[in-house]
């Protein structure tokens, strides 16, 4: 018995610590009314593009583009089955779109992020990896989420997976309703 309760008391303990290490994403400023719906748009005629800025692992833009689409086509974002791309050209609207800057040198900078002009800072992949997201229409951030995990080795990491789909679930969480 008492064995049983110590190793259940260690995988507790465990899990405990593992849960420090992310992922964990919190909303930025104002959000707009219009996020959810215009979101649906977005996605209705065919995937949605996922501009990628900054590069963790080395492997390039367009490598790390396509496995942030991939991790999101596992989100659930309110069950709705949206389908993310890496490639602007494969976007049917891409005024619409979801911008995620790893690293970014400003972590809150939302403005940045739809004009194009988010800076990520890297030396090497970081022990705690931050990312800027912001689903933007043109050049205005309508929705803004900040996130990181920690011990983040590879896009194939599920805690890679995991903070790119949590912040997704964030970003894109339809407004509740008003009374």
């Amino acid at each position: 018995m008492l064995r049983r309760l110590l190793r259940g008391g260690t995988a507790l303990l465990a899990g405990i610590a593992g849960a420090c290490d992310g992922p964990a994403t919190q909303p930025l400023g104002p959000r707009s009314p219009a996020t959810w719906s215009s979101m649906i748009h977005a996605g209705s005629g065919g995937p949605v593009w996922v501009d990628v800025h900054g590069d963790p692992f080395g492997i390039g833009s367009t490598a790390l583009g396509e496995a942030v689409a991939a991790a999101l086509a596992g989100a659930v974002v309110v069950d709705r089955p949206f389908t993310f791309t890496g490639l602007r050209q494969a976007a049917p609207r891409p005024e619409f779109r979801a911008v995620l800057a790893f690293a970014p040198a400003r972590i809150g900078d939302a403005a940045a992020a739809c004009a194009g002009t988010v800076q990520s800072s890297f030396t090497g992949v970081p022990s705690t990896l931050h990312v800027l997201a912001v689903f933007c229409h043109g050049t205005t951030a309508m929705a803004a989420v900040t996130g990181w995990a920690k011990k983040v080795n590879a896009p194939d990491d599920h805690r890679f997976r995991d903070l790119v789909r949590q912040a997704a679930r964030d970003l894109f969480r339809p407004d509740p309703p008003q009374d």
